[in-house]
C-alpha cells in the first residue's frame, strides 16, 4: 500500500529532517532544569514531527539517522512517565539519546498522565520491545480528567483492553468498564481496536490492518492534512503489528505507512548505537534517493513546509547522495553452483555491509552482558527477550562467518543454545524455587518461574530444539522431552503442523517405529496455518518434514537425504530473498531448523553432501564443538 502523495518532494523532505536533526545537535532544543516534563513533551512533539519526515524518504526505517530519532522518540515518552512515578522533588536521572539529564521527579502529573498520554507511551514500549517501560506502565494510574476537560472515552477504553490482554486475563476484550456508555468506537480507534482483537489469527490480523492502513491513508490524505508528518506513518499500527510478530504472526501487509525494519527487527532498539546527531554524520548515514528525477520535480514548495519543525530551512543546506556499499538486490546471480561434486546453494544479500553486521553481532554479545544481573533476579521477565537476543547474536556472527569457524561465533551460538534450555529448565519449576542455569562458561544462580505461554510455546520448544541438536546437548534435549504438551496444546495459538512435528521429534528420539507414520498424518496441516502464514508454512516448515523423513540407513537414503537437503535450502533462500525487508531479517541469515536437522543427520552416519553459507559445516561435522569451548 503507497503512501498518500504529501505534495513535498523527498529532496524538501530531506532537507527539512536534516535541518531538524541539526537543530537538535546544536543544541535548540535544550531542557529547562525547573520544568522537565514540559522539555520532554516539547521533545516529543518535535522528534515525532522529525521522525515522520524521516520516514517519508526511509519509510522502512532502514537508515541510521531514522533509526536514532526514533529511539529518541521512544526514550523521551519512558522518561516522561517515569518522571511522574517519582515522588515531587526526588533527585532522579533520566536519559536521552547519550544525555543523562540531572531532575526531580513530579509526582502525578496530569500532563503526563491521561490515556492519550498513556497510549502513545505504551506503543513505543512495544515498539522498541522495551519490558521495563511495559511494567512501568502497568503500573501508571490514568488521572481523571481536570475540571472543564471531557474524557476521551475510546482511549480510555482502549488502555482497558490493553492492560486485561497484558494481564493475561481471560475474555480481555469484553469491557465491562465499557457497558452502559456510549463509546465512540470511531476511526482510528475503531480500525486499532479491530487490530488488537484479531491478533492470533493470521488471516484476520490481516485483513483488518489491510482495512485500518487504508482509514488511515483516507484521513491524511485530504488537502489539509496531506503534509502533516504524523500522518506518513501510523504509530499505533506500527506497535500491534510488533506485538503480533512478537506472538509469532506474520507480516503480510506491505505498506509505507509501517516501517517494517521496526517491526520484524526485534532488536533494532539494542543495536542502536545513540549517538549525537551532528551534520556531518547525518551525512555519512542520510537515506539514499532513489529517484535523481525527484530532484526536478515541478511539485517542489514555493511556501515554507508546514512541518512545525524549523522556521525556515538554511539557504546553503544541502543534500549529499553518498554511495555506500549496501547490497539491494535481494535476488542471488545464482542460486545453485555445480561443482566439486557437491551442489552449491548461495546465501541471498543480506541489504547490509558486512561491518554492520559485524557492529550489531558486537552490540548484541555487549547488551546481554548488561542482562545476567536481570537473569538472576527476574528470569520470569527477562528469559525469552535474553534468549531471543542471543539466537539474533548467534545469527550476526555467522552472518560473517557461515562456516562457524570463530571462537567469538561459537560462543555466542553456545550462549543462545543455553539461554533455550533454560527457559524450559525453569518452566518446569515452582516460581521462586531455587535453580542453577549454565550461562557461557559459568553458571547463574536463579529461580523457576512455572508455566508461561510466553516462554514454553511451540516456536519455542523447536527452537530449543534445533539448539540442543546443533549442540549435541543431551541434558537439553532431556528437558524438552519431559515437557507436559497439554498446556501448550491448551493455552497457547500454534500451527497443527507445528505441534505435529514436535510430536514426531519427540516419538522419533523414544525410538517410537511409529513416527514416520504420525508424520504422514500431520503433513495435511501444512496446508492449513493457523499462525504462519502460508508462504512460511510451504517454504520453510513442509521442507524441514522432508528432510527429517530423508534420514535414515537404507539404501537410496543417502541420495534422499541430500536432494531434500538442497530443496529446503533452495526454499530458505527464496522465502528471505523474496523482499528487501525479509533480507535484512537476522533469522534468515543461516537455517537453524536445517542446522539442527543437518546435526542430527551426521551424529547418525548421513553425509553432508552439499555446500551453502547457510549450514556452519565445522559445527555440524564437528560434534564435539560446543564442549571443547571450555
Amino acid at each position: 500500500m503507497q503512501r498518500h502523495d504529501s505534495g513535498i518532494s523527498p529532496l524538501e523532505l530531506s532537507r527539512c529532517a536534516q535541518a531538524g536533526d541539526d537543530d537538535i545537535a546544536r543544541g535548540v532544543y535544550a531542557p529547562l532544569n525547573d520544568d522537565m516534563v514540559g522539555f520532554l513533551s516539547d521533545l516529543v512533539v518535535i522528534s515525532e514531527n522529525l521522525l515522520g519526515v524521516h520516514l517519508g524518504v526511509d519509510p522502512d526505517a532502514v537508515a541510521m539517522s531514522t533509526r536514532v530519532v526514533a529511539g529518541r522518540c521512544a526514550q523521551s515518552w519512558f522518561a516522561r512517565t517515569y518522571l511522574a512515578t517519582v515522588p515531587a522533588g526526588e533527585p532522579v536521572a533520566v536519559r536521552v539519546d547519550l544525555d543523562e539529564f540531572q531532575t526531580i521527579g513530579v509526582g502525578p502529573d496530569p500532563r503526563v498522565l491521561t490515556a492519550n498520554a498513556w497510549l502513545q507511551s505504551y506503543w513505543w514500549a512495544r515498539l522498541t520491545r522495551d519490558q521495563t517501560a511495559i511494567d512501568l506502565l502497568a503500573a501508571t494510574p490514568i488521572s481523571a480528567p481536570g475540571e472543564g476537560q471531557h474524557p476521551d472515552e475510546a482511549a480510555s477504553a482502549l488502555v482497558r483492553l490493553l492492560r486485561r490482554r497484558d494481564a493475561g486475563e481471560p475474555s480481555w476484550w469484553d469491557d465491562p468498564d465499557s457497558h452502559g456508555r456510549h463509546s465512540r468506537w470511531d476511526q482510528p480507534w475503531s480500525g486499532i481496536r479491530d487490530v488488537l482483537h484479531t491478533i492470533g489469527v493470521q488471516s484476520r490480523f490481516t485483513d483488518a490492518l489491510t482495512d485500518a492502513l487504508r482509514a488511515h491513508r483516507e484521513h491524511w490524505s485530504a488537502p489539509a492534512f496531506r503534509a502533516v508528518p504524523q500522518g506518513f506513518w501510523s504509530l499505533p499500527l506500527t506497535a500491534l503489528a510488533a506485538i503480533a510478530v512478537e506472538e509469532g504472526m506474520s507480516l503480510e501487509v506491505d505498506s509505507e505507512y509501517l516501517p517494517a525494519s521496526l517491526i520484524t527487527d526485534r532488536l533494532w532498539m539494542f543495536e542502536l548505537v545513540q549517538a549525537t546527531v551532528s551534520a556531518a554524520p547525518a551525512r555519512e548515514t542520510y537515506h539514499e534517493l532513489d529517484e535523481p528525477n525527484d530532484l526536478n520535480k515541478p511539485n517542489a514548495l514555493d511556501e515554507p513546509v508546514p512541518l512545525g519543525l524549523v522556521a525556515d530551512i538554511p539557504a546553503a543546506t544541502t543534500l549529499e547522495v553518498i554511495a555506500t556499499d549496501i547490497e539491494m538486490t535481494t535476488t542471488p546471480t545464482d542460486v545453485e553452483v555445480e561443482g566439486a561434486g557437491h551442489p552449491r546453494i548461495e546465501r541471498h544479500r543480506f541489504g547490509l555491509p558486512m561491518a554492520d553486521l559485524a557492529a550489531m553481532a558486537a552490540d548484541v554479545d555487549a547488551n546481554l552482558a548488561d542482562l545476567r544481573a536481570e537473569l538472576r533476579d527476574d528470569p520470569g521477565r527477562t528469559i525469552r527477550l535474553t534468549a531471543s537476543i542471543a539466537a539474533s547474536g548467534g545469527a550476526h556472527h555467522l552472518a560473517g562467518d557461515p562456516r562457524g569457524a570463530a571462537l567469538a561465533t561459537r560462543v555466542a551460538l553456545r550462549r543462545a543454545a543455553q539461554l533455550h534450555h533454560a527457559m524450559f529448565r525453569l518452566a518446569a519449576l515452582q516460581p521462586g524455587e531455587p535453580a542453577v542455569i549454565e550461562l557461557d562458561s559459568g553458571v547463574v544462580q536463579t529461580q523457576g518461574i512455572g508455566f508461561r505461554t510466553k516462554i514454553a510455546n511451540v516456536p519455542t520448544w523447536l527452537d530449543a530444539y534445533w539448539f540442543a541438536r546443533a549442540t549435541r546437548n543431551r541434558a537439553a534435549l532431556e528437558t524438552l522431552w519431559s515437557v507436559d504438551l497439554d498446556p501448550m496444546r491448551d493455552q497457547t495459538r500454534y500451527d497443527p503442523a507445528l505441534m505435529g512435528l514436535i510430536e514426531v521429534l519427540s516419538m522419533r528420539d523414544r525410538g517410537d517405529p511409529a513416527w514416520a507414520a504420525r508424520a504422514g498424518e500431520v503433513l495435511p496441516e501444512i496446508e492449513r496455518p493457523v499462525v504462519s502464514s502460508w508462504e512460511q508454512s510451504q517454504l520453510l516448515h513442509l521442507e524441514v518434514f522432508s528432510v527429517l523423513l530423508s534420514i535414515g540407513s537404507e539404501p537410496g537414503d543417502q541420495q534422499r537425504f541430500t536432494d531434500a537437503l538442497v530443496d529446503a535450502l533452495r526454499c530458505h533462500q527464496k522465502y528471505w530473498a523474496a523482499t528487501p525487508k525479509r533480507s535484512h531479517d537476522s533469522s534468515g541469515y543461516s537455517s537453524l531448523a536445517l542446522f539442527g536437522l543437518a546435526s542430527l543427520a551426521y551424529d547418525e552416519g548421513m553425509r553432508i553432501e552439499v555446500d551453502s553459507d547457510y549450514l556452519p559445516m565445522e559445527l555440524i561435522q564437528h560434534p564435539r564443538w560446543m564442549f571443547e569451548l571450555d
